[in-house]
Order: structure tokens, then sequence, then C-alpha cells
């Protein structure tokens, strides 16, 4: 088998970006394993794919960066100097939204203008972070603290609506391919009354 983490697969269902176990560097390969690229001799953390498939960005715990899935060197996106984690490409590909991490007083979402290379922060995201988009490009999940729940937002009514209070922690969400479901993952030590280990979906309103 492959030593592998953080496994993504590309908008357009050709390539997987993953980092190799222990080192925790970046690599690329077609869905069939083969093509091998490394991207970096770095530490990197949470790829996430353009949506072209061109390009990869994530975090090395301190800032983001962007590398090209043809090679070359990584670029650094930010200097922010505020533990800069969790990219989430815009849907038109133009910017990448992302937080801090969550300290107290840094519970925002923010936005890298990438033509600027200038960051900004979201507009009525305080209190909300780790930033994911969905697949049709309509809504923006996210976690918001207090209360701590799942929460997302609509392009369309450009308002928050909370979707589960989570009373434990949990571990990584991601989106359905239709857009309608999010599904997280917890383990036992995460559970709540009532609720099982392993994963659990949530439909979003409409969905």
């Amino acid at each position: 088998g492959l030593p592998a983490a953080n496994i993504v697969v590309s908008p357009d269902r050709k390539w997987m970006a993953y980092t190799d176990y222990p080192r925790g560097y970046l690599w690329r390969c077609k869905i069939d394993g083969s093509d091998k690229l490394q991207l970096t001799s770095t530490f990197a953390q949470m790829p996430t794919w353009s949506p072209d498939s061109k390009w990869i960005a994530y975090s090395d715990w301190h800032e983001l960066y962007r590398v090209s899935v043809g090679s070359g060197a990584p670029e650094q996106l930010t200097s922010e100097g505020f533990t800069e984690v969790l990219p989430s490409w815009s849907p038109d590909g133009k910017s990448i939204y992302f937080n801090d991490y969550p300290f107290p007083g840094h519970l925002r979402i923010r936005i890298l203008d990438l033509a600027t290379r200038k960051a900004s922060t979201m507009p009525g995201s305080d209190g909300y972070y780790a930033p994911l988009w969905s697949p049709d490009g309509q809504y923006l999940a996210g976690i918001q603290n207090p209360p701590k729940s799942l929460a997302i937002y609509s392009t369309v009514t450009r308002q928050w609506k909370q979707l589960k209070i989570l009373e434990h922690d949990w571990g990584f969400f991601v989106w359905s391919p239709d857009s309608t479901s999010l599904y997280m993952m917890q383990g036992p030590h995460e559970v709540g009354t009532g609720e099982q280990t392993g994963r659990s979906g949530l439909r979003r309103p409409g969905g």
C-alpha cells in the first residue's frame, strides 16, 4: 500500500494529491496511482485543488502556498503571521478562502485575492472558521464558535444558517459531490449521547 495521508481527488477526477508519511511532503499522481510526482520537499498539510485542477494550495502550519501539478517551485501566498490554515479555492478560482488558526480574537474567514496577493476578511464571518466551498459553488460551510456548530453560508441570501451544534470536537468534514450534504468524521472520544462513531451526514436546507 501507499503510506499516505491528506488524500484529495482533483475536480476533473483524473488526479489525486497526497502527503507521504511520515515526512508530510506533497505528491500528486493519477487516480490509478501512476505518474507520481513529488511537488514539495517541505512539510505540506491540508492540500486542496483549484477548480481547473491545475494547482494545489496547502498550508505548512505557518503560511499558505500553491504549487503547479506540472511541477515547479511552490509559491508562498500569504505573510499574515497568524498561522494560516485550511485553504479552500473560490468557485471561480480567483481567490482562496482560509482562516488564521482559531486563537481567541482570530475567529474569522479570510479571502486571499490571487491577482493582488492581498487578504481581506469575509464580511459577516466573525466567529467562523474552517471554510469549505461546495462543489457547485453555491454554499460555503464553516465552523461557528460560539456556539460551536456547523453552519453554511448561501451565496444567494448572503446569510449563514446553523446546521448542527457540536457538543464535542469533530474531525474533518467534506461535501457530497452533488453539494446537497456534508459528512463529518468523529471518533469514540468525540461521540455524544445518541451518536455513533464514524461518519455523520447532514443535509443542507433544500438538499
